[in-house]
């Protein structure tokens, strides 16, 4: 669905109620990324902002709350510096997976032109 830009999140209203405890949403991205083969870092990405755009960080119309999804991060309200707030922490997650797995992965195609040299 995402990959046809349908817009989609993984949202999970009672992880106690499922014996997650503590763990929360983590568990319901890690399933998410066991069953979907296809599904990869980019996907966990749009998952999660799509979890958090749509998420009612306070009590307001449904007019507000549609208008504030639209926005998104370019509003005033809660909703905008949540998404701010999101989009600086995904970006330095981002860039840890870079320096924690980088060298250890490389870049694909250079080891492909490598390989068939």
């Amino acid at each position: 669905l995402l990959a046809r830009g349908v817009p989609c999140s993984l949202c999970n209203d009672d992880p106690a109620m499922l014996g997650q405890d503590t763990a929360g949403m983590s568990h319901d991205f890690w399933q998410a990324l066991q069953g979907w083969k296809n599904l990869g870092l980019a996907g966990l990405g749009s998952l999660a902002e799509n979890s958090v755009r749509w998420a009612a960080f306070e009590d307001q119309s449904q007019t507000d709350w549609i208008n504030d999804i639209k926005q998104a991060s370019l509003g005033t309200n809660v909703k905008a510096k949540r998404m701010q707030e999101w989009q600086i922490e995904w970006e330095k997650f981002c860039l840890w997976i870079v320096e924690e797995f980088g060298d250890e992965f490389g870049d694909e195609k250079e080891k492909e032109k490598a390989s068939d040299a």
